[in-house]
């Protein structure tokens, strides 16, 4: 596989032998070349030269050679989100060994592009920025919906298209018709998490924590609101907190004080992590969290949490699913990927995957051939299901799991077909 890296970390050395020999040359002039020349010498060096792209972290960068398909990879290599964001890595350049093994696109092999969107918003907008520049074909990623919406404007405005594994908020794929998603969106996550607490936990009442800084986090946060309560339940209360938040007592003491049967906080990894120490140390009995999505990115050093709950979350994927795209892929990757921990992977490699098979079914390789070809998409057989895109560039019929925290391990609880679950989605 061919990877080229665009991050920019400054490498002066052929500036510095320049300037060691301008040095050397100066000593053996002798008086005839005083102080004065040795300065206009330098002077005359010209400006610094611009940064040289270095890697992102763990990240090879072998040479281009022959003809290549630039395909970008957007995600999160350093900063909060990069701890599980990385995977996004992972996942496509598995999927690029293979369909490069394989003779690549019409002859031509698939060079990544990854780009460190720095776990920020402003970074993914540039990160976007960089990838139009090096006229990409496509773009794969980011993991989140805050870093999607914030890169989506930008490709669609240059017409290319762009598959996030995993940004399920409604709004990413609404940027328009060159924008794409692999999972399913959270107007089917926030209604299946309520039915989810109603059905299976019997919950009558609910608390809602929410990170107001987070499109995602408010987003499915107001379709539980919505869901919950026309199911017969009751939110008893509502708190929001901001990002780089550690301290959770005070929602604590609240929760501690209306007794909900069911917490539900669809926040990232590390705000859950805070919540739940502190809700051991401050011994806040008969809890039960209710979690989404962004809680399969606890990595699994931080799942053995000291606190008395029951918690519970949804999820894309479970290795344990029968389907035998998906048996073949964890039989090949278990040795490399151990218990695959994180669902973001095999996500990633469906979306590199589905961009490869649109790339070969395009009239020609020009990014509104490959838009035509990404749209017509059509019982694609990835590892996470099957894959058909409706005409906003949303995956129809995707099934979720339930998992629960038990210990260090991630147990899953159930499977959840759509059909279950009455959402309004466009046909394709």
């Amino acid at each position: 596989m061919l990877i080229t890296d665009h991050s920019g970390k400054s490498d002066n050395l052929c500036w510095g032998l320049l300037f060691g020999i301008v040095f050397v040359l100066g000593l053996m002039c002798g008086n005839g070349c005083g102080k004065q020349k040795a300065e206009r010498a330098a002077n005359q060096r010209g400006p610094v030269p611009r940064e040289s792209p270095q890697p992102p972290p763990e990240v090879r960068v072998p040479e281009a050679k022959g003809e290549i398909i630039k395909v970008a990879v957007i995600y999160a290599a350093t900063g909060d989100a990069s701890l599980a964001n990385k995977s996004v890595f992972t996942g496509v350049r598995l999927a690029a060994d293979e369909i490069n093994a394989q003779g690549g696109i019409h002859g031509k092999k698939i060079q990544l592009l990854p780009f460190d969107n720095r776990s920020e918003s402003l970074g993914a907008k540039e990160a976007a920025q960089r990838a139009v520049a090096e006229k990409v074909i496509g773009v794969v990623g980011p993991a989140r919906s805050s870093f999607s919406l914030a890169c989506a404007p930008v490709l669609q405005k240059h017409g290319i298209v762009m598959v996030t594994p995993t940004a399920s908020n409604p709004k990413v794929t609404a940027v328009g018709d060159c924008i794409f998603r692999i999972c399913f969106r959270d107007d089917f996550q926030g209604k299946l998490l309520a039915i989810f607490a109603r059905k299976h936990l019997k919950a009558t009442t609910a608390y809602l924590v929410v990170n107001a800084n987070r499109i995602y986090s408010m987003g499915l946060v107001d379709i539980f609101a919505r869901e919950f309560p026309s199911r017969g339940g009751r939110i008893v209360g509502k708190s929001l907190y901001l990002d780089a938040s550690n301290d959770f007592r005070d929602i604590l003491h609240q929760i501690r004080a209306v007794k909900p049967d069911v917490v539900f906080m669809p926040s990232e990894s590390r705000d859950v992590i805070y919540f739940l120490k502190q809700a051991y140390k401050l011994k806040v009995e008969k809890l039960r969290m209710l979690g989404s999505d962004a809680w399969s990115e606890l990595p699994p050093e931080y799942m053995n949490i000291q606190v008395q709950c029951d918690a519970y979350y949804s999820a894309f994927w479970h290795p344990t699913l029968k389907t035998e795209k998906s048996r073949l892929f964890v039989q090949k990757y278990r040795r490399f990927l151990g218990n695959f921990e994180s669902d973001i992977i095999p996500l990633s490699y469906d979306a590199m995957w589905v961009l490869a098979d649109a790339l070969r079914r395009a009239r020609r390789l020009d990014r509104q051939a490959v838009r035509e070809a990404l749209a017509a998409t059509r019982g694609f057989q990835g590892v996470t299901g099957t894959i058909t895109f409706d005409k906003n560039g949303d995956p129809v019929n995707r099934s979720a799991v339930i998992m629960k925290w038990v210990g260090k391990k991630r147990v899953f609880v159930t499977a959840i077909d759509p059909s279950h679950i009455n959402t309004q989605q466009t046909p394709p």
